[in-house]
């Protein structure tokens, strides 16, 4: 029996949820002084508060 092997997280691409294509992340700061990640095509927030 196989068994699927992990992949490292640094292999792992999100998906932009407006654009809907893998994206590299960006990350800007709010004015409240939290961090934020972005997706590099749009600006659209990517989530995982």
């Amino acid at each position: 029996q196989e068994k699927e092997a992990s992949i490292y997280l640094s292999n792992v691409v999100p998906i932009c949820p407006r654009c809907n294509k893998p994206t590299r992340v960006g990350h800007r700061r709010l004015p409240d002084g939290r961090g934020e990640r972005i997706c590099r095509r749009c600006g659209e927030p990517l989530g995982g508060e």
